[in-house]
């Protein structure tokens, strides 16, 4: 796995033990068009747990396995893989996450013609209940249905590819805003970056649908990104947008309830959705005033358990299957 010229693209891969929670996603990275070009960063607590001989690596440029801290945050594990990219590409997925063969050369196409951030369109991978969709519109809805590339604010967080250096600039705020990368996102796109949307680029996505589970998440998701959003404001402005969240949900929300209608057959109809979706609207607001009014509080490490090596947990039994299925 040693190669005289660097990688394209470094993929970001965290886990909290060896290979077998990632090997799904391993077998769809060394499938990519350009699988000897992309060097797999893994970055883990138990370095010692990865072998980089195993046969699963066959195929890809480089594997560089690096050790995170065992403070459960995932924002400093994704951060520590930027800084051990070898390359000046960047593009972060997860075990439950399993990019279609062309994703990364779509990545990388993109990148070259000028772009600094490229998302792909996302796939629900578990589309078996009503509940994985409900997760999944809420997550990754606006991004299911692109039919051509176009210029976007945000793109799904997670799944998508950076310039390194527009990382690397961030400096010591990078583990923060990777914990919650739509205000990234902002971030890179007022400072002039131009984020891209590509459908050549797809991703399936392995989602939550565990009621509970899913509850959970909406107040975890939604507390971390207005606590980091609004980290640097007034207390009078937070104390505003505190008072103005369930407006922010309500508009929020009837965004979402009309993505249904632009998706698969596969998916339930709107009416089946809309009860799911309406009940996931409290925790969610209730995330938003804690997050404005008190900041992002250990929601930054309850991202850990959501998102590294417990997603069969989270999901009922017929979905499971998903996760084993080639």
């Amino acid at each position: 796995m040693i190669s005289a010229s660097p990688p394209t693209i470094s993929v970001v891969l965290v886990t909290a033990d060896g290979l077998h929670a990632l090997r799904k996603t391993i077998v769809h990275l060394c499938r990519q068009t350009i699988a000897d070009q992309i060097e797999i960063v893994i970055v883990t607590p138990e370095p010692s747990h990865i072998d980089t001989a195993d046969s699963d690596l066959d195929g890809v440029h480089s594997v560089t396995v690096i050790p995170c801290s065992a403070d459960r945050r995932l924002g400093a594990a994704r951060a520590a893989g930027v800084h051990a990219a070898h390359a000046q590409l960047v593009a972060f997925t997860e075990d439950h996450c399993f990019p279609a063969p062309a994703c990364m050369e779509a990545f990388v196409r993109r990148h070259a013609a000028g772009c600094d951030v490229v998302g792909p369109a996302m796939e629900n991978a578990n589309p078996r209940t009503a509940r994985s969709w409900c997760a999944f519109l809420l997550d990754y809805g606006q991004w299911a249905s692109a039919e051509r590339a176009h210029r976007v604010d945000t793109v799904p967080g997670h799944n998508s590819s950076y310039r390194r250096q527009r990382l690397l600039e961030l400096g010591e705020d990078l583990e923060t805003l990777l914990a919650a990368e739509t205000v990234l996102h902002w971030i890179i796109r007022d400072d002039g970056g131009t984020l891209m949307l590509d459908p050549a680029a797809r991703t399936a996505h392995v989602n939550m649908s565990r009621l509970r589970a899913i509850l959970k998440s909406r107040l975890v998701a939604s507390r971390a990104f207005a606590g980091v959003w609004s980290r640097d404001w007034t207390i009078r402005r937070r104390a505003y947008l505190a008072v103005l969240s369930p407006w922010i949900t309500l508009r929020q929300f009837g965004r979402i309830i009309t993505l249904p209608g632009t998706l698969s057959a596969a998916a339930p109809s709107p009416a089946r959705l809309a009860p799911l979706l309406l009940l996931c609207a409290i925790p969610c607001c209730l995330g938003y005033i804690l997050g404005f009014a008190a900041g992002a509080g250990r929601t930054l490490e309850h991202a850990w358990d959501m998102e590294v090596g417990k997603r069969a947990a989270l999901i009922v039994a017929e979905d499971c299957v998903i996760l084993h299925v080639n």
